[in-house]
């Protein structure tokens, strides 16, 4: 999901990290194996997650950090969580307009906690992406696109979300109109079976024979307003447009209550202030969390590109940590620059040099196995090894919600997916 936040995020310098390049944030954890953990404790329903969110915010990624929440909204609790999205909007729109208060962080990550979520958006959209799935229609045929009304119809009433999940993300034009009129489309289908069934039922006697009608009304012109709403905010993307579709069948859906959060309940997560002489002691007392490492198996990590990553962070750790906002502000504050050709931080003057690391230098070369093992969790032949297969059997099971079936197949060849 691409917002072009990235760029916001590192408006302080022109240079692009190259996409293998490790990116440190401020307690010196990997930038996107801090993305996987904030996923995974939203997943297992842990309060480290707002930790995981806070590191990401407050190492300067505050515009990644909103992209990557609304991607997880999308593809794992919008279906069973429609009604969220304004609420989360008008709370976006806050973060914007109230100075950027952190506060809003936690607003959003604690009303995501307490909702429940399925795999439906999330799974399909990378089995679409990667396997060449079985379809109701032929998808080789040049008739597919010949009478593209009566393919979408009959996806839909014979309640197949496979084929639907496979027109929305293989046919369907990535722009405004095209998906408006899809998902407008959707709606009137819908209605118009509704009221078919209305009917069939007004005009037969025999009770028992009559159809069971959902009975659900869609409030086509509200459904409407809400998608082009979201589109004032963000570019629309075919995965926002799938969660919205299959939201429409998701019949089970989570209560409308929201979590109120008090400033107060922040300020731990906030960066520690720095004294001189003391930097060592930083990150002993703040990289206390530890990324649930089951997931470090299914998901692509920058660290995955280098052999040997904690000798490169154990005596080069500034340079990569360079890449956080957070650590360039503090770096340029004491005159020092990044050479990108030689991957050295250097200092114009040395007093400043001897300034800067009296303030922060976290001695990383000397920090205890357990702090290394928070920040840097290996990864080895004696853990268990833990894939998509057992992955849906964890999480399916606990939100039973869904309405897309998933070969165990397809799950045992998918590989390491990237955030």
């Amino acid at each position: 999901m691409d917002l072009g936040y990235f760029a916001k995020d590192n408006c302080l310098y022109n240079i692009k990290p190259e996409p293998t390049n490790i990116i440190l944030t401020r307690y010196l954890y990997i930038k996107d194996e801090v993305e996987i953990a904030l996923l995974a404790s939203l997943l297992n329903k842990s309060d480290d997650a707002v930790f995981w969110a806070y590191e990401l915010y407050h190492s300067g990624f505050q515009y990644r950090f909103f992209e990557l929440i609304w991607q997880i909204y999308y593809e794992f609790y919008a279906t069973s969580n429609p009604s969220l999205e304004a609420y989360l909007l008008k709370k976006y729109s806050c973060w914007e307009k109230e100075g950027k208060d952190d506060i809003y962080v936690s607003i959003f990550i604690q009303n995501l906690l307490i909702r429940p979520y399925n795999l439906d958006v999330f799974l399909i959209k990378n089995i679409v992406n990667i396997f060449e799935i079985e379809t109701i229609y032929c998808s080789n045929s040049a008739d597919v696109n010949s009478d593209p009304d009566t393919q979408i119809k009959m996806c839909i009433d014979l309640r197949d979300f496979r084929s639907l999940s496979h027109w929305i993300l293989t046919y369907v034009p990535v722009d405004y109109t095209s998906m408006y009129n899809f998902y407008e489309k959707v709606i009137n289908i819908l209605n118009m079976n509704n009221l078919t069934e209305e009917l069939d039922n007004l005009f037969t006697s025999d009770e028992a024979n009559r159809i069971a009608s959902s009975n659900i009304n869609y409030n086509k012109n509200k459904l409407l307003k809400e998608f082009a709403n979201i589109m004032k905010h963000f570019p629309m993307n075919k995965t926002m447009l799938l969660a919205k579709v299959l939201s429409l069948f998701t019949l089970e859906k989570g209560r409308n209550l929201y979590v109120q959060i008090d400033k107060d309940d922040v300020l731990s997560y906030r960066t520690v202030k720095h004294i001189a002489g003391k930097a060592y002691t930083v990150l002993r007392e703040e990289a206390t969390y530890r990324i649930d490492t089951r997931f470090l198996q299914l998901f692509v990590s920058s660290r995955n590109a280098v052999e040997d990553p904690l000798t490169l962070l154990r005596y080069n750790w500034l340079y990569f940590a360079s890449f956080s906002p957070i650590w360039f502000e503090r770096i340029q504050k004491y005159c020092g620059y990044v050479n990108y050709q030689q991957k050295q931080v250097l200092f114009i003057y040395e007093d400043d040099f001897y300034n800067f690391y009296n303030k922060y230098n976290y001695e990383y070369d000397e920090l205890g196995r357990c702090v290394i093992e928070n920040m840097l969790p290996q990864i080895d032949g004696s853990e268990a090894v833990y894939n998509w297969v057992d992955f849906y059997n964890d999480y399916n099971k606990i939100n039973n919600n869904s309405i897309i079936e998933v070969c165990e197949e397809e799950l045992e060849e998918l590989g390491k997916l990237f955030i």
